[in-house]
């Protein structure tokens, strides 16, 4: 039934607003949409550094968790983000621009990254390893927690993190129970207006920190389970730290996050 209700949710955008899913669309083969963004690597952007301005356009709450040393916050979300970053490059116009996420498939940086281009002539460079690599090659170069060089024990164990991951079937039965409590933690320039799990679910991105504590307070005290997606399944990763730090004892997330799951529901038809 649940599944049935989200493809209807799907097809009904598609006839109303017309509009083909870019978020999704762009996960699966990202890269051909993005041919003219140069990217660089760990090494590249280690040696450039002190030369670059460093952008971390992930949200206020990831950056302030983890994000490489230098890098400033304009979160990608930001309804100014574009006059803010031109503003930093007009500081500094002989620096070169480098975007960041998470890495992997969060595009949210190749996004930045092509918006910016499309209204201003400087170039543009993302760095697509990820900070996980990132802080493992330049521990002195990370910020972990406030805390610098990142110590590689910090840093989130991968077997741990997939104990609290559900594949696409498994999440949608634990949503169809309603014994646990459902949050989008997607920001809005993710969402494109889509909600997968229509009056199951609560609205509420990382950034939204009264609002997202006041959810995890009510689990706890209802002593329900959270279960949690994002756009790719990858700001997840980082919220592990935080529920810990809260005493959240059961939560769940979605593995691959919004797009995947999306993959796993058209491709099952």
């Amino acid at each position: 039934m649940l599944k049935q209700q989200v493809l209807w949710v799907i097809l009904k955008m598609l006839l109303v607003f017309s509009v083909s899913l870019p978020v999704f669309a762009e996960v699966k083969t990202n890269r051909h949409l993005f041919e003219n963004i140069k990217t660089i690597t760990s090494a590249q952007l280690h040696a450039s550094l002190d030369q670059s301005i460093v952008v971390d356009v992930r949200s206020v709450y990831e950056y302030q968790l983890f994000h490489i040393k230098t890098a400033i916050n304009i979160p990608a979300s930001d309804f100014s983000f574009l006059s803010k970053v031109q503003a930093e490059v007009q500081k500094q116009p002989s620096r070169q621009l480098v975007f960041y996420c998470n890495g992997g498939e969060c595009i949210k940086s190749l996004q930045a990254a092509r918006r910016y281009m499309s209204r201003h002539q400087h170039d543009v460079q993302v760095y697509h390893a990820g900070l996980k690599e990132w802080a493992q090659t330049y521990p002195d170069a990370a910020v972990l927690q406030g805390q610098s060089p990142v110590v590689s024990t910090q840093l989130i164990d991968e077997t741990d993190f997939k104990k609290h991951l559900l594949n696409s079937e498994q999440f949608s039965r634990e949503v169809e129970k309603r014994q646990s409590l459902l949050l989008d933690i997607r920001d809005r320039t993710q969402r494109s207006m889509l909600s997968l799990f229509v009056g199951y679910e609560f609205h509420t991105s990382l950034d939204e920190r009264q609002l997202f504590n006041k959810y995890i307070a009510r689990a706890i005290a209802e002593n329900r389970s959270l279960l949690i997606y994002d756009a790719a399944g990858k700001q997840v990763e980082w919220l592990m730290y935080y529920l810990e730090a809260k005493g959240v004892k059961s939560y769940y997330f979605l593995e691959g996050g919004a797009e995947k799951y999306f993959r796993d529901i058209t491709a099952s038809l």
